[in-house]
């Protein structure tokens, strides 16, 4: 299981206390990858699942939920991203 580390910068008071920025940045503990086709995948589980394309949130967080192309519905939970269950795709109006 691969983590995601994001640099987190401490802020210097005065007097030289160091306090978190306001946003704390969370790291996303499933492995996910990204083909030349734009494409994103990732294993849920044991299984190696399509993310998306330009429904996958960039940067991921937690709470983040969508759903791609095909009608596969994901969530973001505890830092995981859960596969939720199937539904109608998307209808592309052009």
């Amino acid at each position: 299981m691969a983590t995601k580390i994001l640099k987190v910068n401490y802020h210097r008071r005065r007097g030289g206390e160091l306090t978190p920025p306001k946003e704390i940045i969370m790291a996303i503990n499933t492995k996910t990858w990204m083909t030349g086709s734009l494409e994103w995948f990732g294993y849920i589980g044991e299984e190696e699942m399509f993310l998306g394309q330009r429904s996958f949130p960039n940067p991921p967080e937690e709470g983040d939920a969508w759903t791609t192309e095909v009608g596969d519905m994901f969530k973001i939970i505890d830092g995981e991203i859960t596969h939720l269950g199937q539904t109608e795709p998307p209808k592309k109006y052009w």
